[in-house]
């Protein structure tokens, strides 16, 4: 099977709602809610860091053995299998 070419995610969004760590929300239009003023605009920028293979697979692989829940590894397993990754 040949493995798709994996495309770094990246782009960049504007919102009036101030970015914080965590939480993130895109809202369009200036807003007054629960008393929060949302008046300024913000330009946010996301970039996919793109990292060795094996770095991801290691991260697979402790998750993986970090859980006992049978859906979460059925995940692992699928999302590991879809890179050519081999874990559990």
């Amino acid at each position: 099977m040949k493995r798709s070419k994996h495309v770094p995610l990246s782009f960049t969004v504007e919102t009036y709602r101030e970015p914080r760590a965590g939480h993130f929300t895109v809202d369009s239009m200036p807003s007054c809610f629960n008393d929060v003023v949302r008046v300024r605009r913000y330009r946010v920028s996301v970039e996919e860091i793109v990292e060795a293979p094996e770095v991801i697979q290691e991260r697979l692989t402790k998750l993986y053995a970090g859980t006992t829940n049978m859906h979460h590894r059925l995940t692992l397993r699928t999302f590991a299998a879809k890179y050519g990754y081999v874990i559990g």
